[in-house]
């Protein structure tokens, strides 16, 4: 009898323990401690065109499981790239593990992150990283996205500035593309057994800064006759945090990129007098500002390039014109970054937002000239030399 009373026992045990959450050893076609999850999208508020594939990592918070997914937005078909259950190539409903309309995965409570990549902007490696690290959290309070960076010899950024002066050359530059990067978060969600639904809402990762000043062309006092017209005018902007991070939204400051690009003119200039109105947009994850107003290097450092005709005495020349703006209050009176208290991090307040420098850019044709002083809340600009390019 005590042997029966043994065995008993032990079958009981076999039989309770064997379909524990994270012990897959039931026989089931569909394990009783799964749950379907399926993933949608909304892109109604998302202001570009979204991406055709968004990744997702999920993690359980106790007991802890994380998992890799990928799903096709417009099908919103999927497939598992790290975590896929043990018994999932047996379950009946998942023949084809390429194109899941919903995700098995165990139950619990989570935390979710979903985006889009783009390898020209941003380094993955990181992800990619943590992601092979077996029984391993995603640790998504640190989970760093680094840009990419581009040396200024590079083709991608001398197709933008050409040949120039950098008199703020302390780091590398990043770059911008049509193709935006979407992500969105969601923090304790409780997937039950049976089927669940999960619908993100992504938003852009960077933010699209709209950067605006006027040029107001003036008479030299010794020009004589001359009288100019400007071409073209380029902009490289500094303070580019170097990494992003994904869940947290905050960005390290001790670190920084350059961005470049080509300003538009409103109208067309000739050789009269006037203002022109430049403007351009760039879509970053933030743009800091110097720790003060009166550094001449670093980041919040604006550096112009002007391009200009000029006509004396009857002979005309090419000129390039160069300059720079430490935008330490724009930046800071923007509304577009919360800094810590520390100011050793970042993060983002706003979506859009723009850098409309107050004090117009001065100049003569073949000089910046500098306007303003030093009182608090003004920025101004400042020469940095000019030289002939060719004679016409």
């Amino acid at each position: 009898m005590r042997y029966y009373i043994h065995l008993l026992i032990f079958v009981l045990i076999v039989c309770t323990t064997s379909c524990q959450t994270d012990i897959e050893l039931c026989e089931q076609p569909v394990h009783p401690h799964l749950t379907k999850v399926t993933m949608n999208y909304d892109f109604s508020s998302y202001p570009y065109s979204h991406p055709d594939t968004m990744l997702i990592l999920a993690e359980r918070v106790i007991n802890v499981k994380k998992y890799e997914m990928q799903e096709d937005v417009k099908s919103g078909l999927g497939s598992f790239l790290l975590g896929a259950p043990d018994l999932f190539a047996d379950s009946l409903d998942q023949a084809h593990p390429d194109s899941l309309s919903s995700f098995q995965m165990s139950s619990g409570t989570y935390k979710l992150l979903t985006f889009s990549k783009n390898d020209k902007i941003f380094d993955y490696s990181n992800l990619d990283s943590i992601g092979n690290v077996e029984h391993s959290r995603w640790n998504f309070n640190s989970l760093g996205l680094n840009y990419r960076a581009y040396p200024a010899t590079s083709d991608s950024v001398k197709k933008i500035l050409g040949t120039w002066k950098d008199y703020n050359a302390y780091t590398d530059y990043v770059l911008t593309t049509p193709e935006m990067m979407a992500y969105d978060t969601l923090e304790i969600v409780k997937f039950h057994e049976g089927n669940n639904q999960l619908t993100f809402h992504p938003s852009p990762v960077t933010q699209h800064v709209m950067l605006s000043f006027d040029i107001r062309k003036v008479a030299a006092s010794n020009a004589g006759a001359l009288s100019f017209r400007i071409d073209s005018v380029k902009v490289d902007l500094a303070g580019v945090p170097a990494a992003y991070q994904l869940y947290t939204g905050w960005m390290d400051t001790h670190k920084t990129y350059k961005i470049a690009s080509v300003m538009q003119m409103d109208g067309t200039d000739d050789f009269g007098t006037g203002d022109i109105h430049c403007s351009t947009a760039f879509d970053v994850t933030g743009i800091i500002s110097g720790s003060q107003a009166d550094i001449p290097s670093g980041p919040g450092i604006l550096q112009v390039i002007l391009y200009t005709t000029v006509r004396k005495d009857g002979q005309e020349s090419l000129h390039r014109v160069q300059g720079k703006i430490n935008l330490y209050h724009t930046l800071r009176d923007s509304g577009l970054l919360e800094y810590s208290d520390d100011e050793s991090k970042v993060r983002q307040l706003a979506k859009s937002g723009t850098l409309a420098i107050a004090t117009p850019l001065e100049i003569d044709g073949e000089n910046i000239l500098k306007v303003g002083s030093d009182d608090w809340g003004i920025d101004y600009w400042v020469p940095e030399g000019s030289e002939v390019i060719v004679e016409l």
